[in-house]
C-alpha cells in the first residue's frame, strides 16, 4: 500500500514539471492577481489529480488500515501518519506552484523529502 503513496508522489512531481515547463512557464515571485487556469479543462483535470485522487486515496487507506491493522494499532498509527504526510506533500506541490518559484520547489524536494522519508523510516522501523 506504501508504494502507491510513492507512485503517486512521483505522479505529483511529473505534474508539477509538465506545469512548469509547459505552457505556464517559469513562474516567478509576482504580487498581480494573475488566473492561475487559463481554462476551465485544465482546471478541473488539475483539481482532480491533486485534489480528489488524494481524498479517494485516503478514504480508501483509512477503511483498509481500520479494518486489517485496527486503528490504534503501532502499525495503523503509522500508517496514517504516513497518508497524512503524503497528502500534505502534495498541497505543498500545489502551494509551490502558484507562490513559489521552481528552484525553491526543487531545494525543498532535494533537502527536506529526503530528510523527513528517512526519518519516518527510522520511525517505522
Amino acid at each position: 500500500m506504501n508504494c502507491i503513496f510513492f507512485i503517486f508522489i512521483l505522479l505529483n512531481f511529473v505534474s508539477a514539471e509538465e506545469s512548469f515547463f509547459g505552457p505556464h512557464q517559469l513562474r516567478e515571485h509576482t504580487y498581480s492577481y494573475e488566473p492561475i487556469f487559463e481554462n476551465t479543462f485544465i482546471s478541473f483535470n488539475y483539481a482532480l489529480v491533486v485534489f480528489i485522487l488524494p481524498l479517494v486515496i485516503l478514504f480508501i487507506s483509512l477503511l483498509f488500515f481500520c479494518n486489517v491493522n485496527g486503528l490504534f494499532s503501532g502499525k495503523g498509527i503509522l500508517s496514517l501518519l504516513f497518508i497524512g504526510s503524503a497528502i500534505g506533500f502534495v498541497g505543498f506541490v500545489v502551494y509551490s506552484w502558484i507562490y513559489l518559484s521552481f528552484f525553491e520547489m526543487l531545494a525543498f524536494g532535494v533537502v527536506i523529502v529526503p530528510v523527513v522519508l528517512l526519518l519516518a523510516y527510522l520511525v517505522s522501523a
